[in-house]
């Protein structure tokens, strides 16, 4: 439902069905779950009446079943117009419009269809068309007039009705438009060849972004590599660092814990035939250990997510995944309730993130694994930033190598 676009600007709701039973299943649970059924009015009454003397009963929802063999111009007309009154969404409930039912049925899913993506045209009433029972796919002509014309297809009645209410919710909450952007975008030089940058280039774009980095220096000799240890601090990690690499550690690219010259120099001597352009040393960072990123959904777009990193990951799964945009907090919620935690720099950095996101859509991906986070902040112990390659156009449906 949030993949199509469009989001209901309230939870007033006109049900139109084709059973009585079913209209009275949509009843109960849209009211259980929060929506309204506002009553039809006397315009959209007398419209109805006057075309077919004999409907006799018009409600919400309504089920025009038998009042006209011929349900083409019938289906037509009832939702043209429900989709005039004051409502925020439009739901065609039918069931028997899997690929086993009757050719009749199946015309009638198709006939429905249409009627829907017509009555809501150019309006801000979203259109949502589902099935009451959840016993299989819509019949393909059906399916592919719906896509085609970018309305959703639920499956299942309660399911259905409170994906709706959530989507409501959710327009409620969210920030809803650009306009509301505070920040002007900042300008990225990605000089580097391929999709997935290098540590350094990685880092420079976040620290464009005001992401709070583990201080790091590059060493191009084993005297380098000490003088930069002594600088930053015993203990330190040093990376093999280059283009093209996405995981370091399992490539066997990092050595951490490294507290002595000797093993500083040790270390150099393994990492630099793997790192032309230098060996990265790094300090030791200490806190919380949370991972946070973005990726390029191909249904929704941007997504932000943060959660317990480390040992916690697997075991836990405690993570928040958000659609932008987003308020900086949205995303911190109860992941970050471990003590000593600062809520605001995590939030920070998922803001960043979020920022980086929506400014450049050539950035497909962006990893910080970990981050760490205490009382004094947050601080970025790795990052990785990939970009489109040439047969991704950034909205994530690309190939990536």
């Amino acid at each position: 439902l949030l993949g199509h676009g469009r989001l209901p600007r309230g939870r007033r709701l006109f049900v139109v069905t084709d059973s009585g039973g079913e209209a009275n299943l949509v009843g109960d649970h849209a009211r259980a779950i929060g929506l309204e059924l506002p009553e039809p009015s006397e315009r959209l009454r007398e419209g109805l009446r006057s075309r077919w003397p004999h409907f006799s009963y018009i409600g919400n929802p309504i089920d025009p079943w038998g009042v006209d063999p011929d349900y083409r111009p019938l289906y037509a007309e009832i939702l043209q117009a429900a989709g005039r009154e004051e409502v925020d969404v439009l739901v065609v409930a039918l069931d028997k419009v899997t690929p086993w039912a009757g050719e009749n049925e199946v015309e009638l899913g198709l006939a429905a269809s249409e009627a829907l993506v017509a009555a809501t045209e150019g309006s801000e009433v979203v259109p949502v068309f589902l099935t009451v029972h959840a016993t299989g796919p819509a019949a393909r002509s059906v399916r592919d007039r719906l896509r085609g014309a970018g309305v959703p297809l639920l499956h299942g009645l309660r399911p259905a009705l409170v994906a709706v209410r959530r989507a409501w919710y959710w327009r409620q909450w969210r920030p809803r438009t650009e306009a509301e952007r505070s920040w002007a975008p900042v300008d990225l030089r990605l000089d580097e060849p391929g999709p997935i940058l290098s540590e350094r280039a990685s880092r420079d774009v976040l620290e464009r972004y005001g992401v709070p980095l583990v201080p790091a220096q590059v060493a191009r000799t084993a005297a380098d590599a000490v003088g930069a240890a002594e600088a930053l601090g015993y203990p330190v990690v040093m990376k093999a660092d280059a283009p093209g690499v996405a995981h370091k550690l399992a490539a066997g690219r990092v050595r951490m814990g490294l507290a002595t010259p000797a093993q500083v120099t040790n270390a150099f001597d393994a990492l630099a035939p793997l790192a032309p352009d230098g060996v990265l040393v790094e300090a030791t960072a200490t806190g919380v250990e949370l991972i946070c990123g973005m990726r390029r959904d191909p249904l929704f777009g941007p997504v932000v997510l943060l959660g317990l990193g480390g040992s916690f990951t697997e075991v836990l799964r405690d993570v928040a995944v958000r659609v932008l945009p987003l308020s900086d907090e949205c995303a911190v919620g109860r992941v970050l309730d471990a003590a000593g935690a600062d809520r605001r720099a995590a939030a920070d950095v998922v803001a960043a993130l979020a920022r980086l996101a929506l400014d450049h859509s050539e950035i497909v991906e962006v990893d910080v694994n970990p981050l760490f986070v205490n009382r004094a902040g947050a601080l970025a112990a790795d990052a990785l930033v990939v970009r489109a390659d040439a047969n991704d156009h950034g909205d994530g449906k690309g190939k990536r190598t």
